[in-house]
């Protein structure tokens, strides 16, 4: 009965047009190996988001573009004596340069961005925050100009994602403890699968995410819709050093019953 009612969720999202049901480890680490026997999640950024991002920070940050572009030298008995500072960059659009900046990594970006009034809550075309996107690659600096200026830490995506999930998808072991630092919840499901943040970090993976997340009470007996725990993730994925730790984990729990 199991079996059949996985046949038909995956017969209904093979028909959904979904531009984000791409998997991480296929997508962004060249693997061939995919989360639960050839299922895909739906976390990760479709293609042509991240190529446009790419284009356009590319463009940005050429020589002689953007804000790095030169400022004229002064010239003539009018010249003064030492050079003044550049003013500030005028944004035209501050959200969609946080967002931006947030993709990126670039925390100055950023605060130039908030500074001139960007929210740092506003979400991007499909519905992710700057917070989301910052977390999905690590960037811890990023991370945490955006806290200090009032992101919320456990915003969703429409799938039901925060970005602490975000973060323990990839090797972003500073990154998740920010955020739990933070007092994200490391205990909220997603709206599809009601996987967990370790889950994802089983899944990917990724032992010093799993520990962290363990040390900030993470329930290794949590299940998802199929029953299965995190520790079944990191078995099925072939991933022995995440195992060895869940097994250890479940042992202790065990006992303390």
């Amino acid at each position: 009965m199991r079996a059949k009612r996985r046949e038909a969720r995956e017969a209904e999202r093979q028909t959904r047009k979904d531009p984000w049901r791409l998997d991480r480890t296929v997508y962004l680490r060249g693997s061939q190996s995919e989360v639960r026997r050839g299922r895909r999640s739906s976390f990760s950024p479709r293609r042509n988001f991240r190529s446009a991002y790419c284009l356009v920070l590319t463009v940005y940050f050429l020589p002689g573009c953007g804000r790095d572009a030169p400022l004229p030298e002064p010239t003539g008995s009018s010249a003064p004596s030492s050079k003044r500072e550049p003013a500030p960059q005028r944004l035209a659009n501050p959200s969609l340069s946080l967002l931006e900046a947030a993709f990126a990594g670039d925390a100055d970006q950023a605060r130039l961005a908030l500074d001139q009034g960007a929210d740092p809550n506003k979400q991007s075309d499909d519905d992710r925050t700057s917070l989301m996107l910052a977390a999905f690659d690590g960037h811890t600096e990023t991370l945490r100009v955006l806290l200090d200026r009032g992101a919320q830490v456990d915003d969703r995506d429409p799938a039901g994602r925060t970005a602490l999930m975000y973060a323990a998808s990839g090797p972003n072991a500073e990154s998740v403890r920010l955020l739990l630092d933070w007092k994200a919840d490391p205990l909220v499901t997603d709206l599809e699968e009601q996987f967990t943040a370790l889950m994802f970090a089983a899944a990917e993976g990724h032992p010093d995410v799993v520990q962290i997340l363990l040390d900030y009470d993470s329930d290794p007996k949590m299940v998802d819709i199929d029953g299965e725990t995190a520790l079944d993730f990191a078995t099925q994925s072939g991933h022995l050093g995440v195992v060895k730790l869940l097994s250890g984990e479940q042992r202790s729990v065990n006992s303390n019953q």
